[in-house]
């Protein structure tokens, strides 16, 4: 996230330095920087959007920091309660919100490059640390796992996926 967050703001801050510093006056606005904001703005969903992707990036951090706290006191067994019986992965749900809800705010060629490689490379960490989990705990993991979807809460999986 902090790559993200240095990337989205950084970058283009560097690039209405150096256009003042060549003469280029750019108005140094959340709009000039936006790649998004003619379209967003002509289809009248200027502050529609940003409320919609502010709410994202808040329930994503609510996301991370409950099932943190959740599952730092599981006392190193299968946590299967709160969040963790919604969602076998609600902090990485969070980090995929939040990132997702920053991207549509502030969206750049780099990040919408980068933000499916970063969402590939966390899934690879949630397939490993889900064979460390079967490994540790065995059929009571494997039981979890057949119960809990991975991301999507269960609600919707049902509808999905009827079986």
């Amino acid at each position: 996230m902090i790559s993200l967050f240095a990337e989205m703001y950084g970058f283009p801050l560097t690039i209405y330095f150096l256009t003042w510093y060549i003469g280029y006056q750019n108005p140094l606005t959340h709009e000039s920087g936006h790649l998004l904001y003619p379209v967003i703005a002509m289809s009248g969903l200027g502050i529609i959007g940003h409320v919609v992707t502010d709410i994202m990036v808040g329930i994503g951090a609510l996301l991370v920091i409950v099932g943190w706290r959740e599952i730092y006191r599981s006392e190193d067994k299968v946590f299967s309660k709160g969040l963790y019986s919604h969602v076998r992965h609600p902090q990485y749900l969070g980090i995929l919100l939040i990132t997702l809800g920053l991207l549509i705010q502030w969206v750049t060629i780099p990040a919408l490059i980068m933000w499916p490689i970063l969402m590939f490379a966390y899934y690879r960490l949630v397939k490993q640390e889900e064979r460390e989990m079967e490994q540790r705990f065995g059929e009571e993991y494997a039981a979890y796992k057949r119960r809990v979807p991975m991301f999507i809460p269960f609600s919707f999986r049902r509808k999905l996926n009827p079986s």
